[in-house]
């Protein structure tokens, strides 16, 4: 089936940056995920891979051949959008059959659509309109418009927004299913960086119209390049703290002081950034190795055999921070109002310059 690289790609709107520069290689029979928030390109960056939209520059290829003047019904390409791109005045066998005329035959849709319905449940809904359904069913109705085109490349726009827990996590695993059993090179947008993580064979994380980073859900997880990276994960999110640094020291509540493999680095506060499933409660003194902060619990909520609690930090000269997350063991005997003292071991803590940039320890 067909790989997809985007070389050099912009889109401006007037003079709002919606895409700059962007480059993305995506590799036949992937899953790629394009994570990121809001406003910062994901969609415009998938209906421009449609053909819906055209760049103002760079090229769009499509197992490497050049499809950017292509109009979107000459590429092999199906897109499912946000809101299921269903016609209300047809039934969903209507619908799923309309874009097949003239391309198939009436058999082969019949077949096409029998088989889509059979694998996404949807055999006793066909005749309905879409009025009729719900939020799941209307989500598996809009993916089976891309099971019956059979497209080279499928786009996915948010399919699994405004989804209950478990409709949510039935449809999620409809997604890799079809993925699986049907070849072809997807590629899905969320804002929901767990969602990402459970998915994808590989994340591409946006920025400001830009991609700062693509790799598989663990080397995002663990070896974010930048903090809008690091942000973009996990749910409570990560911890940021500003933290005093002097002389190429890190001053925390640290027992030792530990170098940072940066050279010029100025006397400034640096971000020190830990997970919330990182921390564990301290009942001694913190071992060398280890880093450590001192709070006070103000909320603690058990769910799932792990309690969630918010801490203030106890000691605000030496980081500089209102609150931290932490999820912990369920018998860790916290308790509203405790003074604890959080630590992790230090492979777990990632430090950033201000402006965003990685910095490694010595």
């Amino acid at each position: 089936m067909s790989a997809v690289q985007l070389r050099e790609i912009e889109k401006r709107f007037a003079s709002h940056l919606v895409l700059d520069s962007l480059s993305l290689d995506v590799r036949q029979d992937e899953y790629l995920v394009l994570l990121g928030q809001s406003g910062c390109g994901k969609s415009t960056t998938l209906r421009v891979i449609a053909g819906i939209e055209s760049p103002n520059g760079g090229r769009v290829m499509i197992n490497a051949v050049d499809v950017t003047q292509w109009k979107a019904r000459k590429r092999d390409v199906s897109l499912m959008f946000q809101g299921d791109g269903l016609y209300p005045h047809m039934t969903i066998r209507e619908t799923l059959a309309y874009p097949m005329r003239g391309i198939i035959s009436a058999l082969e849709t019949d077949r096409r659509i029998a088989q889509a319905a059979q694998r996404l449940q949807l055999a006793s809904l066909l005749d309905r309109r879409p009025e009729k359904l719900s939020g799941g069913e209307l989500r598996r109705a809009g993916l089976a418009k891309s099971v019956v085109r059979q497209a080279a490349v499928r786009l996915l726009d948010e399919p699994l927004s405004a989804l209950d827990g478990v409709v949510r996590h039935q449809f999620q695993q409809d997604l890799i299913r079809w993925h699986r059993e049907i070849p072809g090179t997807t590629i899905h947008v969320t804002h929901d960086g767990d969602e990402a993580m459970r998915i994808a064979d590989r994340i591409a994380v946006m920025h400001a119209g830009k991609i700062v980073q693509v790799g598989t859900p663990e080397e995002i997880y663990h070896h974010p390049c930048c903090i809008a990276v690091a942000r973009s994960l996990g749910s409570p999110p990560m911890n940021v703290l500003s933290a005093p640094f002097c002389r190429d020291q890190l001053m925390s509540l640290w027992p030792d002081k530990f170098s940072v493999n940066q050279q010029n680095a100025l006397d400034d506060d640096i971000l020190v950034a830990i997970r919330p499933e990182h921390f564990a409660i301290a009942n001694d003194s913190p071992a060398a190795g280890m880093f450590a902060v001192k709070a006070v619990c103000r909320w603690r909520q058990v769910f799932g055999g792990r309690c969630q609690a918010r801490f203030e930090l106890a000691n605000r000269d030496t980081m500089i921070g209102d609150h931290v997350n932490a999820i912990l063991e369920h018998d860790c005997g916290v308790q509203v109002g405790d003074s604890v003292t959080l630590q992790t071991p230090r492979y777990n803590v990632q430090l950033f310059r201000r402006s965003g940039e990685r910095l490694e320890f010595a």
